[in-house]
């Protein structure tokens, strides 16, 4: 019943980013912010704890926020600059985690960074 549950939040959660994604372009068709080139990224850590890097780039200076379970370091970056961007997460003693980081720049303009990590297994 829970694993039903977590599939039709991430299909929420996946189709609610891509209907976004449209909207994320310069006056070039450009993307205005991307996460390793891309208008979407996901990332699924070690159940023990993981950390993964991304790069980030903005036409804009950006920010970034995260669900309280993920770290990200730096919290900003400049314009037009690749950032290497640190995603981190402990280890999950309970049940399977879904969150995100989102960069958003200030014209509100975002990409999010879908986050995954399995429980650890039980013995």
């Amino acid at each position: 019943m829970k694993k039903a549950s977590l599939i039709t939040v991430f299909i929420i959660f996946t189709l609610s980013v891509i209907s976004f994604v449209a909207c994320n372009k310069d006056e070039d068709g450009n993307e205005s912010i991307t996460v390793n080139g891309e208008a979407a990224v996901s990332l699924t850590m070690n159940a023990e704890g993981d950390s993964k890097t991304v790069v980030v780039r903005g036409i804009e200076a950006w920010t970034a926020e995260s669900t309280s379970w993920i770290t990200v370091y730096p919290t900003s970056g400049a314009a037009n600059t690749d950032v290497t961007v640190t995603i981190s997460v402990g280890a999950n003693n309970s049940e399977e985690r879904l969150g995100s980081a989102v960069f958003t720049l200030p014209t509100s303009e975002f990409v999010d960074v879908l986050v995954v990590q399995p429980a650890m297994a039980s013995n």
